[in-house]
């Protein structure tokens, strides 16, 4: 398993967790803080990965677009800040 980490335009920070052979995607998972709109966003991400070559990075940004999926969620530091301010 080989993992890569993808900050979305917002800061949310996606691992992604993939295993390829000749470089060639065969298997994949995203997982972090998040939430993702459409709620089947990942599903679409994971499926759109899979026989992806090189350019992981590229290719999430380009079917993060395509299917206007919003990534969204808070993170620990996000909490504390809100708490913070209360």
């Amino acid at each position: 398993m080989k993992s890569i980490d993808y900050k979305a335009p917002n800061g949310k920070l996606l691992r992604i967790d993939y295993e390829a052979i000749n470089d060639e995607i065969k298997a994949i998972k995203i997982y972090g803080d998040f939430f993702m709109y459409p709620e089947d966003g990942i599903n679409k991400l994971e499926e759109a990965l899979i026989g992806t070559k090189n350019n992981i990075k590229e290719r999430l940004e380009e079917v993060i677009r395509k299917n206007n999926i919003t990534i969204i969620g808070f993170n620990s530091d996000d909490i504390e800040n809100v708490i913070k301010n209360i």
